[in-house]
């Protein structure tokens, strides 16, 4: 999965009722509206409408008018994220209708989840649903960026990717097949038969195992340049036994430390509760 680096300057949960209406307007920054129930619709310019309902959503690019009104009357709630991304992200221009597929159903469970949080569980835990937030969006503008996996080779990839979000370095190929209802060998040919469908500028892996390695990476990586979470966490929340393993398996996989990766991008990403 691309992630894409960006700056999440807000995010909410809202109803809409038969009656709400956002007249046309812009903002100097890029705006996601992902729909929980119901249906809404965004006005564009030159009179163009986009309906979307439950785990869909509408790309809005900075500078884009757009308006928002209720479909036939009816009420909705969705979840807004406005951000900022770098010039090189090559978003789209205009309004993009982003459809439900399996990747965007689990983005919106993993929402459901943070919306039944009481205030004080979002308070004591803000540091960690950010950075929850943040991998979700930038992991669904990557995933805008090379096309919705909507045939039945891709969803194996999306399957997969959701597998290793939960479980981190502790999934297993056997978990992956028993999940699917398939056995490793079957799995297996199904992977194989999906890398030769990918688009050319897709990376390809000759083994399920070399897939789930480069999302660990990617994960990690990500962590490391776009936020300031201790070394230490992240070998947590990616499932490692401890701060060494992950060091380990980054340095085996990357050539260089966790520490020495950060440093290469930032000098505001230091942590100093982090050991090696």
């Amino acid at each position: 999965m691309k992630f894409i680096p960006l700056e999440l300057l807000y995010w909410g949960h809202d109803e809409g009722t038969e009656s709400t209406r956002v007249d046309m307007h812009w903002h100097d920054y890029c705006q996601i509206e992902f729909c929980h129930r119901g249906q809404r619709v965004c006005l564009g310019a030159n009179k163009q409408e986009i309906l979307f309902g439950e785990a869909e959503a509408v790309l809005i690019p900075m500078g884009c008018r757009h308006a928002f009104r209720a479909y036939k009357g009816k009420g909705c709630s969705y979840f807004s994220f406005k951000f900022r991304v770098p010039g090189e992200a090559n978003l789209p221009l205009s309004l993009q209708k982003i459809p439900a597929d399996p990747f965007t159903r689990y983005i919106l469970e993993i929402l459901e989840a943070l919306l039944a949080r009481t205030d004080d569980e979002l308070n004591c835990s803000r540091p960690l649903i950010q950075e929850v937030l943040f991998m979700l969006l930038s992991g669904l503008l990557g995933h805008v960026q090379n096309g919705s996996g909507r045939n039945e080779e891709h969803e194996l990839l999306l399957f997969m990717r959701r597998a290793v979000y939960q479980f981190g370095s502790a999934i297993s190929i056997k978990m992956i097949a028993d999940g699917l209802r398939l056995t490793v060998p079957q799995l297996r040919y199904r992977f194989r038969k999906c890398m030769k469908t990918l688009p050319p500028e897709e990376p390809r892996f000759t083994t399920p195992a070399d897939f789930i390695a480069a999302e660990i990476m990617t994960v990690a990586q990500n962590h490391l340049k776009n936020t300031d979470l201790a070394i230490n966490r992240i070998a947590k929340l990616l499932k490692f036994n401890n701060v060494y393993a992950f060091s380990r398996y980054f340095k085996r996989n990357c050539g260089v430390s966790p520490r020495a990766y950060r440093s290469q991008f930032s000098t505001t990403h230091r942590e100093s509760s982090a050991q090696e």
